[in-house]
C-alpha cells in the first residue's frame, strides 16, 4: 500500500515538475483541456508576474475587508436579523494558532481564483457526528492529488504530500465528506470545470482563459529585459573592411573585449568606440517590431482585467477618471466581489456552520458595512422615499440608521391624491356645484333667522331652523 502510494506521489511531483512555470520562458505545450495538474503552473503565475499579482490582490484585499455575520432568516423583524456574536464567527476570526482570520481568508480565496481550487482542513469531528469543529487550515493545491472513485468517478481520495503524506478518503460510497486516518476532514471549494470527469477532477482557475495573454506579457517583459541589459537596443555593428589573418584575429578579439568591458550595461548606454584599424561603424535603430512589445503588454493587462470583470478605471490611469471612479466601484463590486464572497460563504455554511445549532442561520455580510457602495446606499434611499410605497423606518434600514419608535412605520400619501380610474373632471364639478348649492342654503338660513313680524317677533323659530341645518348638513 505504501509502495503504491509514494509512487502516485512521485509522479504526482513529476507532473508538477513537468508543467511548472519558469519565469521568463513560455510553455511549448499550452495547457489546452485539462486543468489536472495545472495549480503549480498558475501560483508560479502569481509569484511571478504582475499581471497575475496584482488583480489578485486586489480582489483579497477587497473580500478580506468585509466582515463574516450571520443571517437569521426566521428573525421576525429585519433589524434583527444579523448575528454578530456566534461561536462560527470566532472561529473563523482565530481559525488555527498560525494564522488570524484575514489571512485565512486570502489563502483560501488566493488559492480558490488563482487555481480554481482550494482545500480547508477541518480539526475537530466530520460532517456524520455533526460536532463543532477546533480548527481550520488551508492546504495549498499544488500539494494535492485527487485519485477518483471506480464507481462514480468522483473523487475517491485527496492526497495531500507536502513535506509528511496525509490521505483523505471517502467516508463511504454515498457520503461527500473525506477524513484521515485521525478523524480530520477535507472539504474541496472547487471553481465550475466543463471537462470536469473521473481523470479531471478540479476546477478551473479564473486566469485559465488568458493563459496565452500571461505568457505574451511574461515573454514581452524579458525580451525589454534583455534589450536593457545589452544597452536597450543593438547602438550600431562593427564590420572589419581589411585583411583577414592570425593579426586581423587578434585586433578583432581586443576588440570584443573593449566593448564588453567598456560599453555594454546601462552604465554606459551611448557611450562611443574609439578604435584604430579598417573597421566601419553602421548605426542601427529600434525596429517596429522591437517597439510593439509595449503595445502587447498592454493589450494583455487589459485582456486578463476584462476576463476578470476588474474595471479598467480602478487600475488603468489613461482610463482613470473622477467621473467614472464610482461607476468602476459599483461594478468591481457588484460582478465580482460580492460574487465571490458569496460563493465562499455558501461553502463555509456547509463546511462549517453545519456543524453548529444553525437551523435558519447562514453566512452572509452586512452591505451598511461596505464603505465602497456607501454613495449608492445613500442613493437608493433618497429613491425610497419618493415612492410613497414605503415606511420611513424601511428607509432608515437602508442606510443603516436606527428605527423610529413613532410613527416609523406608517406609510404616507399625499392629500390631494384621489382613486384610480376616478374621472378628475367631473369629480371637479361636481365638488364645486356642491359647494355653491351649500352656500346658496347657508345664506337663505342667515335671512330666515333675521325675518320679523310687526310686533319684532321672529317669524321663523329656533326649532324650525335647527331643522333646516340638520336637513342642510345631512
Amino acid at each position: 500500500m505504501l509502495k503504491k502510494f509514494f509512487s502516485k506521489k512521485q509522479k504526482q511531483e513529476q507532473s508538477q515538475q513537468k508543467s511548472a512555470y519558469i519565469p521568463g520562458t513560455i510553455l511549448d505545450d499550452l495547457y489546452s483541456g485539462s486543468s489536472a495538474g495545472s495549480a503549480a503552473r498558475f501560483l508560479d503565475y502569481y509569484r511571478g508576474e504582475s499581471i497575475v499579482y496584482t488583480p489578485t490582490n486586489l480582489i483579497l484585499d477587497a473580500i478580506s475587508s468585509i466582515d463574516i455575520i450571520i443571517l437569521d432568516t426566521k428573525a421576525e423583524k429585519k433589524e434583527n436579523q444579523y448575528i454578530y456574536d456566534h461561536k462560527a464567527i470566532d472561529l473563523l476570526k482565530n481559525p488555527n494558532p498560525f494564522e488570524n482570520g484575514e489571512l485565512f481568508t486570502k489563502s483560501m480565496l488566493l488559492n480558490y481564483i488563482v487555481t480554481g481550487n482550494a482545500y480547508l482542513k477541518i480539526i475537530g469531528g466530520n460532517q456524520e457526528s455533526r460536532s463543532e469543529p477546533v480548527e481550520l487550515h488551508c492546504l495549498s493545491p499544488r500539494y494535492i492529488n485527487i485519485e477518483a472513485n471506480n464507481y462514480d468517478g468522483f473523487p475517491e481520495t485527496y492526497q495531500y504530500s507536502n513535506k509528511y503524506a496525509n490521505e483523505y478518503k471517502r467516508a463511504s460510497v454515498n457520503k461527500r465528506f473525506y477524513e484521515d486516518s485521525t478523524g480530520n476532514e477535507l472539504t474541496q471549494l472547487r471553481n465550475v470545470n466543463p471537462f470536469y470527469n473521473y481523470s479531471d477532477l478540479e476546477g478551473l482557475s479564473f486566469f485559465d482563459a488568458v493563459e496565452s495573454e500571461i505568457l505574451q506579457y511574461s515573454a514581452a517583459n524579458q525580451h525589454n529585459l534583455a534589450l536593457l541589459k545589452n544597452q536597450a537596443r543593438p547602438s550600431g555593428m562593427l564590420t572589419y573592411v581589411g585583411d583577414t589573418g592570425p593579426a586581423a584575429a587578434n585586433q578583432l578579439n581586443r576588440v570584443k573585449e573593449n566593448i564588453k568591458d567598456n560599453l555594454t550595461g546601462p552604465d554606459n548606454t551611448g557611450v562611443p568606440l574609439f578604435l584604430s584599424g579598417d573597421f566601419k561603424f553602421t548605426q542601427l535603430s529600434q525596429t517596429m517590431q522591437d517597439m510593439d512589445f509595449a503595445t502587447l503588454k498592454q493589450q494583455a493587462f487589459n485582456s486578463t482585467f476584462n476576463a476578470l470583470n476588474i474595471p479598467l478605471p480602478m487600475v488603468s490611469s489613461e482610463t482613470m477618471t473622477f467621473s467614472n471612479m464610482d461607476s468602476s466601484k459599483f461594478a468591481f463590486y457588484d460582478n465580482l466581489v460580492l460574487q465571490l464572497l458569496k460563493q465562499y460563504l455558501s461553502f463555509l455554511n456547509y463546511s462549517v456552520l453545519s456543524r453548529y445549532d444553525s437551523k435558519g442561520l447562514t453566512f452572509s455580510f452586512d452591505p451598511a458595512g461596505i464603505q465602497a457602495l456607501e454613495s449608492r446606499k445613500i442613493e437608493n434611499a433618497h429613491t425610497l422615499s419618493k415612492l410613497d410605497a414605503v415606511t420611513d423606518n424601511e428607509v432608515r434600514t437602508a442606510i443603516g440608521y436606527p428605527h423610529l419608535e413613532q410613527g416609523g412605520d406608517v406609510v404616507y400619501k399625499p392629500i390631494n391624491e384621489v382613486p384610480a380610474g376616478t374621472d378628475i373632471s367631473t369629480q371637479n364639478q361636481q365638488d364645486t356645484q356642491a359647494k355653491s348649492f351649500k352656500e346658496d342654503e347657508i345664506e337663505a338660513l342667515a335671512k330666515m333667522s333675521r325675518c320679523k313680524d310687526a310686533q319684532g317677533h321672529d317669524i321663523y323659530s329656533k326649532e324650525d331652523l335647527k331643522d333646516n341645518v340638520v336637513k342642510l348638513f345631512k
